[in-house]
């Protein structure tokens, strides 16, 4: 509830402003008790809660009506803003959140707001957290504010361009013991002195168990997802076309049953009239990575909805299709892309959150007559979660070497295997990391608003009214940063890359929420282009 605003400042060193109250599915709670500027201790407390207590808890929200008040909001339609107080929990049921921005305050949020603050009155101890991220940049002088501190055995910046580095294990009990009381601290360093902040690094949302029963709160972390029935301009929508509800709801279910926690209540939108033919979706529009007739509509479509504003990376995007599947008229089929796909195909690779279904509503299509309507959608979907093809595993609903039959039995055949169901805990597609910077002009310190930066593999966003910029991606998520249009004419953008890039105007090759600096890891262009924090992406304009 409450998130703070996260101001970023090229001069400054990034302060760490947490939520006010985070509840995991394990029980632990973490409480912030403000900050003063970087000097003070710890701005988390944090507690273990038993079961009973967690349900106690979560059943306290509830019952201030909290989430029947009229800014009520489900997360999958929640488009977010700044300013905004806010109560969320993720039920298996559906996540829910309530949010509000301006006006009259719902009495109800208040309540909630209430009850949180109550609970979090009783929480003393200091959070201790295994990881933490340690940022440093050389300075001019030392603040006399700060406490002076030893950094021996601490990988600091040497240049005035901030550096982060992550830190766990030992490395991290190092830094913690050189910080002690304080997040901000002064450190003596050759010929100028370095300031360096430590921030925790907040440990991922993982559910108790993979079962648990309807109602009650689980990880708060999760996969929006939205569903549509889609048809050609040349063709008739199918008088069926209304079950794309029913195989979405299906689909998820099996997925809430097999990870709970990772999947949200569906957005269903409906149906959407494509502005091409069947055969212009099918045919290849593109200079390279053309493929098969099906990856050509995958390329097609996507390429389509995603101007028309309803493809984004806030959401997996699921389309039931009318155009035929190209195996032939007894075939349904699909498509999708996730981080590991391989071959020629890197337009999937980059946009893993898309998929289409093929063969949606054609006579004698094999998707009409059995449960590969559920089977083949259900398959593509997991890739939008980040799921790669299993091979020779029988019942896996990933397999792709030997494709188990349509008529399969659906929710008491197929699987995901463990590995899967950890690789979904670790690195759900829900909007678990955030990319932020800054456009300014660098002659006055304001910020350019409405400036366009393109990002790579998820469109174009926009600055807001002080320059800032905030776009929420998955985990390891691939994205650049280019400012393409709303400088002012004549400047020119400096920026914060790394030494080896140092010159550069664009940030290219970043990783989200992983550090592939010098990380061998990692492919060489992201070994000198990838910043160690995916924050203070600033743009600088001068003349």
């Amino acid at each position: 509830m409450s998130p703070q605003s996260h101001a970023i400042s090229p001069e400054v060193l990034p302060e760490f402003m947490p939520e006010p109250a985070i509840l995991y599915g394990n029980g632990l709670l973490l409480c912030s008790v403000g900050h003063d500027h970087g000097v003070n201790t710890s701005p988390l407390r944090s507690t273990i809660l038993s079961s009973a207590q967690v349900t106690s808890l979560v059943s306290a929200v509830v019952k201030t009506g909290v989430f029947n008040a009229p800014s009520v909001t489900n997360l999958n339609d929640f488009t977010g803003g700044t300013g905004e107080e806010s109560v969320a929990i993720n039920f298996l049921s559906g996540a829910k959140k309530t949010a509000y921005f301006s006006g009259v305050k719902p009495t109800a949020l208040q309540k909630a707001e209430d009850v949180i603050t109550s609970k979090c009155a009783s929480v003393h101890t200091p959070y201790d957290p295994e990881g933490v991220v340690l940022i440093s940049k050389k300075v001019n002088s030392a603040s006399s504010v700060l406490p002076s501190s030893d950094g021996a055995g601490l990988e600091l910046a040497d240049t005035t361009e901030q550096k982060g580095v992550e830190l766990h294990g030992l490395q991290a009990k190092l830094a913690k013991s050189k910080f002690g009381a304080h997040s901000k601290v002064s450190i003596a360093s050759g010929d100028a002195p370095v300031e360096a902040v430590l921030q925790p690094i907040l440990p991922s949302a993982t559910p108790i168990s993979y079962h648990q029963p309807a109602g009650t709160a689980v990880a708060a972390s999760y996969e929006p997802s939205s569903w549509y029935w889609f048809s050609a301009s040349n063709q008739t929508q199918y008088t069926g076309a209304s079950e794309y509800y029913t195989i979405g709801k299906s689909i998820e279910s099996f997925y809430s049953a097999q990870v709970a926690g990772k999947v949200a209540s569906g957005g269903y939108g409906g149906g959407l009239k494509g502005n091409l033919t069947v055969a212009y979706y099918q045919a290849c529009h593109v200079s390279t990575n053309c493929g098969s007739a099906d990856y050509n509509a995958w390329v097609n479509v996507y390429n389509e909805l995603r101007s028309r504003g309803i493809v984004s990376a806030t959401a997996s995007v699921n389309i039931l299709s009318q155009i035929p599947s190209s195996y032939g008229s007894n075939y349904c089929s699909g498509f999708g892309g996730w981080s590991g796909a391989a071959g020629s195909n890197s337009e999937a690779q980059a946009n893993r959150g898309f998929a289409i279904s093929l063969g949606f509503g054609v006579s004698g299509a094999g998707c009409e007559a059995s449960t590969g309507k559920y089977f083949i959608p259900a398959h593509e979907y997991g890739h939008t979660l980040g799921l790669a093809h299993t091979c020779g595993e029988t019942g896996s609903l990933m397999e792709s070497c030997n494709m188990p039959a349509y008529n399969s039995a659906w929710t008491s055949y197929f699987h995901i295997n463990s590995g899967q169901k950890s690789n979904l805990n670790a690195y759900s597609l829900g909007l678990n990391q955030r990319i932020q910077g800054r456009v300014y002009n660098g002659s006055t310190g304001s910020g350019i608003s409405s400036a366009s930066v393109y990002t790579c593999n998820f469109g174009t966003i926009k600055t807001d009214a002080s320059g800032y910029f905030d776009l929420r991606v998955g985990t390891k998520a691939s994205v650049c940063l280019r400012v393409t249009a709303g400088a002012p004419s004549g400047y020119h953008a400096t920026t914060n890359n790394n030494t080896e890039n140092a010159t550069a105007s664009t940030y290219e090759y970043q990783v989200a929420g992983y550090n592939c600096y010098h990380n061998t890891a990692c492919s060489s262009s992201q070994q000198i282009w990838d910043r160690s924090v995916d924050n203070n992406y600033n743009f600088r304009f001068i003349p």
